[in-house]
């Protein structure tokens, strides 16, 4: 599972790229990625959703990383998601 925003620049949505690859919404489920949604709590909340449940993103538009992380931040994020939810 990979976390990531989609949509115009300001009006990002949460999303997450399943096993399939194909883009995910989460919106119904979170505001947005924050620091507390990549937290062991929040990580764990999230590997317990099925993602087939999650409406399917058809035209998802501009692809974001989470807001305020600077490069090194994004790879290690996606490192520890993927550590954590595929150990």
């Amino acid at each position: 599972m990979k976390l990531m925003r989609h949509g115009p620049k300001g009006s990002e949505q949460p999303a997450l790229v399943d096993a399939d690859g194909q883009l995910r919404d989460l919106s119904g489920v979170l505001a947005d990625i924050t620091a507390a949604t990549l937290s062991p709590h929040g990580l764990k909340r999230l590997h317990e959703l099925d993602p087939s449940t999650l409406p399917l993103i058809e035209t998802p538009g501009r692809l974001a990383p989470p807001p305020g992380c600077p490069s090194p931040g994004r790879r290690l994020a996606r490192w520890g998601c993927r550590r954590i939810v595929h150990p």
